[in-house]
């Protein structure tokens, strides 16, 4: 934090606030106030120790003690923040709700407390099936590309306007060119999918390349899973005894005719599944864009 996202006020000079339960140390040497009004008083060498952003403001190098620091912060992102910079067990932040999470990973990035900014990453990371967006936004601000990927992957199922609402603009440019790749990879899992094979039309193919086909579906998301998309399983062969007394491959509940054969759908479902995660695998990682 630079010297002047800091503003100090002397103590005689305001009405009486609130103080923190948790860090009203009498022998204290620094005030905060968070922006909601409420006063930590805590000691310098523990913030010195774990941070790098809880500098004296105006450039100076020491603060009066009967001075008050004002942060930007809220009283309960700051109850937790302060956790983690003293001797004490640190905060479980799965009990921690979402808004408040993403805003203690804010800070701590802010203001570089060590020991907090690994862990927030962590849960960061954990809330990337509910807000890939707000992710990605967090990791890219932050340098942290294997967060930025893993989020660019799951945002892929998520409407392009979404993107818009939650990235900033160089994010977004950044964006478009990346989801671009996958929609071209979606088109192409669609058009080179055989409409039949061989000579002969499978009464079991046409089901499969239909059902195969409406997985996919028009959100480059569905190709995160290609073992979901693409069965081979569901083209196994299933051996009957047929009037004449021969073995045959036969959908369930149909009749093949014999020159159709289930051990080419199985085939050519894998052979598909090969084609598409080949192209899957040829696309840059998303933070190669930023």
């Amino acid at each position: 934090m630079s010297a002047t996202e800091i503003e100090s006020e002397p103590a005689s000079s305001i009405t009486p606030k609130l103080l923190s339960g948790r860090f009203c140390a009498s022998d204290a040497d620094i005030t905060f106030k968070s922006c909601d009004d409420v006063l930590f008083k805590v000691h310098r060498k523990y913030l010195d120790a774990h941070s790098e952003g809880f500098g004296p403001p105006n450039g100076c190098t020491t603060v009066e003690e009967d001075e008050i620091v004002t942060l930007s912060e809220t009283a309960q992102v700051l109850e937790l923040v302060f956790q983690y910079m003293y001797p004490m067990r640190q905060p479980d932040l799965k009990k921690v709700d979402y808004i408040t999470l993403v805003a203690l990973s804010e800070t701590v990035e802010k203001y570089q407390v060590f020991s907090a900014m690994e862990i927030c990453k962590l849960r960061m990371e954990a809330q990337i099936p509910q807000h890939p967006f707000e992710v990605l936004s967090y990791a890219a601000k932050h340098g942290h590309a294997d967060l930025v990927d893993i989020a660019a992957q799951t945002a892929t199922g998520m409407y392009l306007s979404y993107a818009y609402k939650g990235l900033t603009p160089a994010v977004y440019v950044a964006w478009t060119q990346y989801y671009g790749l996958w929609l071209e990879v979606l088109d192409f899992a669609h058009n080179i999918g055989p409409l039949a094979h061989g000579d002969a039309v499978c009464d079991l193919w046409k089901r499969l390349y239909a059902e195969t086909s409406a997985r996919l579906g028009g959100n480059p998301g569905s190709l995160r899973n290609t073992q979901s998309v693409f069965r081979p399983c569901d083209a196994t062969p299933i051996l009957t005894i047929n009037t004449a007394g021969e073995s045959r491959g036969i959908s369930p509940g149909k009749k093949v005719n014999t020159g159709s054969s289930c051990t080419l759908c199985f085939r050519y479902i894998v052979e598909w599944r090969g084609h598409v995660e080949q192209k899957l695998q040829a696309i840059p990682k998303f933070s190669t864009f930023l």
